[in-house]
């Protein structure tokens, strides 16, 4: 008796959990089906992805790596993980996410500028001015300085914003090298000038005066030593230095 008693109890729950089991797969794709008419009903369905502030390339990347496309539920990923994921792209230096419910996503970024190619260990990388690597280069990438040494990655935004004011010297860089992480050595139009650690902008407007003089050519002449404060060697000829050399 007790054993008909049990089977009266086991027997219904086994089929129960069968079926159950075997209709797990129905009820979910119903439930799916639900909530798509809901959502279709309702016009939670995305219309427009509208991305400001990035470039076309940096566009397509945002769109692959959040991966929403037209038709897809505007609810199917919370604001804080498309932000998640677009930060997460090295070239979106910062962005915002708002849902213009019900079918709208607009995605605001700041792009990273490039300012200068790092070179290590045989690679180059494009970087913008906190030193963030944001992608290898297989290829050239005309127009930025060449850097490299020891964190110069993180130090020539500084150099570059003071040479900013020497245009006319800036336009002839082609490579800078952060010495011992003190100084820099920096190659303008073949000639290597060596800078000083301390007193930079004093310099850079040597060198200003020395290139408008005409005093310097590029013929026969491979090196600018400034690195001796109130000196200048070109040529192993020692001048002392003044804004008027």
């Amino acid at each position: 008796m007790k054993r008909k008693k049990i089977l009266v109890y086991v027997v219904p729950f086994i089929c129960v959990s069968a079926g159950i089991y075997y209709a797990k797969p129905h009820i979910l794709n119903l439930y799916d089906i639900l909530c798509d008419n809901v959502i279709n009903i309702a016009g939670f369905k995305v219309k427009r992805i509208d991305i400001q502030g990035a470039s076309l390339r940096v566009e397509k990347m945002i769109r692959k790596r959040i991966g929403l496309q037209e038709g897809s539920s505007v609810l199917a990923m919370p604001s804080s993980e498309i932000h998640r994921r677009v930060s997460s792209i090295s070239w979106v230096k910062s962005v915002s996410v708002k849902k213009n419910l019900p079918n709208v996503i607009k995605i605001n970024v700041i792009e990273a500028i490039p300012i200068a190619i790092y070179q290590q260990d045989g690679k180059s990388m494009l970087i913008d001015e906190e030193g963030t690597f944001l992608e290898e280069l297989t290829a050239k990438f005309p127009g930025l300085p060449l850097v490299a040494g020891k964190n110069s990655h993180k130090n020539v935004a500084t150099i570059l914003k003071k040479l900013s004011e020497y245009q006319d010297i800036k336009e002839r860089v082609e490579s800078l090298v952060f010495v011992r992480e003190r100084r820099w050595d920096m190659v303008i139009s073949g000639i290597k000038v060596k800078l000083p650690e301390k007193n930079i902008d004093e310099a850079l407007g040597t060198i200003a005066n020395l290139f408008r003089s005409g005093i310097i050519s590029r013929n026969g002449l491979s090196v600018i030593d400034l690195s001796i404060s109130g000196n200048v060697i070109i040529g192993g000829l020692k001048l002392k230095r003044n804004n008027s050399v």
